[in-house]
């Protein structure tokens, strides 16, 4: 099919044939596979708002890529951090260098040392991180932006597993027992 293109003033007629069409077809699954290669090459991490033992609010920093990633910096708004305890807020603000490798599918737990039903009564519920992270070995970097509003988490309960609730009974029939035993060795010694 003859197609027309309008360049510097006249128009030039490119003849498109059967074997035009059939190289463009070999090479665009090419490029493409050479672009998913490189995606897969590269690492990607992810910040998350995780509870740790049931109330905990902590910041989980997850590698789901499928090659090991360095966390090289990390930063937070000052004026959420500013209402954490003071050691933990400067902890915070020394983030932004480090060198933290995390390897596929694993992870680091930061812990912002506060109860979750805490962070939801701040003034400023909104976390705000940006992070920059590479390849180990590499210099590129890459750097993402996570937004997390923990007052979008007050009308959310914390689920405790089946697990949970059976170690809680557990832990309060044991107690139970124990006091049980104490009563009886008193009353056998008097």
């Amino acid at each position: 099919m003859d197609r027309g293109y309008y360049t510097n003033s006249c128009i030039v007629y490119v003849k498109k044939t059967k074997e035009d069409y059939t190289r463009a077809q070999v090479i665009i699954p090419i490029v493409v596979l050479f672009i998913e290669r490189g995606e897969t090459k590269r690492p990607y991490v992810e910040v998350s708002f995780e509870l740790v033992r049931s109330t905990m609010a902590c910041l989980v920093i997850r590698n789901v890529g499928r090659v090991p990633a360095e966390l090289k910096s990390m930063t937070f708004n000052d004026c959420f951090i500013q209402q954490l305890t003071p050691e933990k807020a400067e902890i915070l603000k020394n983030k932004n260098k480090m060198n933290v490798t995390i390897f596929p599918n694993r992870y680091w737990v930061l812990s912002l040392d506060k109860n979750v039903f805490d962070v939801i009564k701040f003034e400023n519920t909104k976390l705000e991180v940006t992070y920059t992270y590479s390849k180990i070995g590499k210099r590129k970097e890459y750097s993402d932006y996570t937004e997390i509003d923990f007052k979008e988490y007050k009308s959310f309960l914390v689920y405790l597993s089946e697990i949970d609730e059976f170690k809680n009974m557990a832990e309060k029939k044991l107690n139970d027992i124990t006091t049980l035993c104490d009563n009886i060795n008193k009353q056998m010694k008097a």
